[in-house]
């Protein structure tokens, strides 16, 4: 199950991409210092690779081993090692014994978020 991001968080991403690709393309013309001109290049291709990530991988993938936090770094637990799972400020705190990852909700689609409840309660972990 992939759980996907909500659309306004992925449009914020699209509009920091387009921003920053308008503004590095009205400043790459001006005089510059070479590390600004680069700055100006390389900032709004990274905006643009982050939203097609994003939208492409979605937020958390949920198979029936794993837990995986689609990100740079990755974040990865094994489902059967969930000792514990923590409510807090709209995130989901996931404990075992050696890792905790934390899932935002607000990021999170409605549907998506409804499935990855279920998916959770059935677990049958402590809740707290």
């Amino acid at each position: 199950m992939k759980i996907a991001y909500r659309k306004s968080h992925l449009n914020k991403q699209l509009f920091y991409a387009v921003l920053f690709t308008l503004t590095g393309s009205l400043t790459f013309n001006s005089e510059q210092h070479l590390w600004h001109a680069l700055f100006s290049i390389i900032l709004p291709l990274l905006f643009v690779a982050k939203y097609f990530l994003m939208k492409h991988y979605k937020y958390l993938t949920v198979d029936k081993d794993n837990l995986k936090i689609n990100d740079i770094v990755g974040k990865q637990v094994k489902i059967s090692e969930i000792n514990q799972i923590e409510k807090y400020a709209g995130k989901y705190i996931l404990k075992t014994n050696g890792k905790k990852i934390s899932i935002d909700t607000h990021i999170i689609e409605k549907k998506a978020l409804i499935e990855l409840n279920i998916a959770l309660v059935s677990l049958g972990t402590e809740w707290v």
